[in-house]
């Protein structure tokens, strides 16, 4: 099965199941909050994910944790979670020279 790409940047459009699929359930959670409002504080993700614990869980700096794990399984999908400072975590696409490993903008 050959998967579409996109017709401006060429980045193969991958279906939403097949990401969420190689997340935890947690991590699956923070991405599905984040792509369907668009972006996120920490905060509003740390009550998603320890709603409803007696002990309210861990310092929200856990979030970060999370976040950083998820980005590492995000980039071969060509994209990560940008964090803006006020704002919160969005979904962005990583530049095709990120993608590859190579960082000095040869393709």
């Amino acid at each position: 099965m050959t998967l579409p790409t996109c017709t401006c940047c060429g980045h193969t459009l991958f279906p939403a199941d097949a990401i969420t699929r190689t997340l935890t359930a947690t991590q699956a959670r923070v991405y599905d909050l984040v792509r369907r409002r668009g972006q996120a504080t920490a905060t509003e993700l740390h009550e998603l994910v320890y709603a409803g614990r007696a002990d309210g869980g861990p310092d929200v700096k856990a979030i970060e944790v999370i976040i950083s794990q998820m980005r590492k399984r995000l980039k071969p999908f060509g994209i990560t979670l940008k964090c803006d400072y006020r704002w919160g975590y969005r979904i962005v696409e990583l530049p095709r020279a990120m993608e590859s490993g190579n960082l000095n903008g040869a393709g």
